[in-house]
């Protein structure tokens, strides 16, 4: 199997990233974790994962969370979009 880095900037909330962190997310209101889990794993499905990167600070980001899609406003944490063949 090998692994190629198909996006390095693919910025994910901060729900996202307890997710691909932890496998949860903690308070779930919203129920965003079925959203979320349903996103991983179309993207699981196409042969592509989500590796976390170096990027423990985020940055403030209006743009949509490209895991989940969420379209608020907040940090965006830099993760490695691979695919994996």
């Amino acid at each position: 199997m090998s692994i190629k880095v198909v996006n390095d900037k693919f910025e994910v909330c901060v729900d996202c990233l307890m997710y691909l962190a932890n496998g949860e997310i903690g308070d779930d209101p919203d129920n965003k974790l079925e959203d979320i889990e349903t996103e991983y794993k179309k993207l699981k499905d196409d042969n592509y994962d989500v590796f976390l990167g170096d990027d423990d600070e985020g940055s403030f980001s209006t743009y949509p969370c490209h895991l989940c899609g969420s379209h608020l406003g907040g940090q965006r944490f830099d993760t490695n979009l691979v695919e994996l063949k």
